[in-house]
C-alpha cells in the first residue's frame, strides 16, 4: 500500500501469478485482472482468494454479487457469479469488440464501445 499524502510505502507487495491488469472494488473485496483471470483479495486482511478464471477476457467491473466481464474475440458480454465462479444466464452478444470502460450505475452496466464510437447500457435483471 501506498500513502496518498506521504507517498511511504506501507506492507509487501502481493504476488500474482499472472502479469496484471485491471483492478476493481466491490464490497471490501478488491479485484485484479490478470492475463487469464480476475483474482479476489479481502481488502482488510490482504489474503488472496482463489482466481476467477476467465480465459478471452478482458476488461471487467464488480458489482453485487458477480463480475462483469467484457470477451472481444467472441464480441460478448458476461456476468459471472461470485459464489460458483459461473457465467449467469446468457451472454449479451455484440458488446465486447470495442469495449473501452464498463461502469454500473442504477442496475445498469454501461459501456462504451469504441469499435462503434457509442454507449451502450444493459440492464441487470
Amino acid at each position: 500500500m501506498v500513502d496518498g499524502t506521504t507517498a511511504a510505502v506501507s506492507g509487501d507487495p502481493i504476488a500474482l501469478n499472472d502479469e496484471v491488469g485491471g483492478v476493481a472494488v466491490d464490497d471490501g473485496v478488491v479485484y485484479v485482472g490478470t492475463t487469464g483471470d480476475v483474482t479476489p483479495i479481502d481488502e482488510a486482511s490482504l489474503v488472496v482468494g482463489d482466481p476467477i478464471l476467465l480465459k478471452g477476457g478482458s476488461l471487467f467491473l464488480a458489482g453485487p454479487g458477480g463480475i462483469w466481464v467484457a470477451f472481444p474475440l467472441a464480441d460478448e458480454l458476461r456476468w459471472f457469479d461470485l459464489g460458483g465462479q459461473e457465467s449467469r444466464g446468457g451472454p449479451v452478444p455484440g458488446v465486447g469488440k470495442g469495449v473501452g470502460d464498463l461502469v454500473l450505475h442504477d442496475d445498469r452496466v454501461w459501456l462504451t464501445d469504441t469499435a462503434a464510437g457509442t454507449v451502450v447500457q444493459v440492464e441487470v435483471a
